[in-house]
């Protein structure tokens, strides 16, 4: 979660309900963020690895919620006035969010985009990526029987 509260641009459709109209103060939220990042990005220390915004929690004074996000997070949970954040409805988002990122598959980068490097560069990722040299991938060789 943010450290900071936020409100929204005016034209925001939030201020367009009449529970907003009724208390304005009530359009300002904490926010969480949620990532989709590869498990490996972790594992491995990889602080370059990039992570996606897939959608962002937005809770009031309140405990009332909405999540804006992709797909089916930015309309599962669209009613701001009537909900209020609870550990099951916080499961049901997750539940929601790792359904949609099942389907999240990884892209390369555009070739031009990584064309060039420099030696520091390279250094710091095959040190972050603590990966070894030699796999087998579950082979053995004749001589290890």
């Amino acid at each position: 979660m943010h450290s900071n509260i936020f409100d929204f641009p005016p034209t925001h459709e939030i201020f367009k309900s009449k529970y907003v109209k009724k208390d304005t103060s009530r359009s300002f939220c904490g926010v969480i963020n949620i990532y989709n990042f590869l498990s490996d990005s972790l594992k491995y220390n990889r602080l370059n690895d990039e992570g996606v915004l897939i959608g962002r929690v937005f809770i009031n004074k309140e405990k009332k919620f909405f999540v804006e996000g992709d797909d089916d997070l930015g309309t599962l949970f669209k009613d701001f006035s009537k909900k209020e954040i609870n550990a099951n409805l916080l499961d049901e988002i997750i539940d929601a969010c790792m359904a949609f990122t099942l389907n999240f598959d990884l892209c390369s980068p555009n070739f031009n985009d990584v064309r060039l490097v420099s030696v520091h560069h390279l250094l710091a990722m095959s040190m972050n990526q603590k990966i070894k040299t030699s796999k087998r991938l579950g082979y053995k060789l004749s001589a290890e029987y």
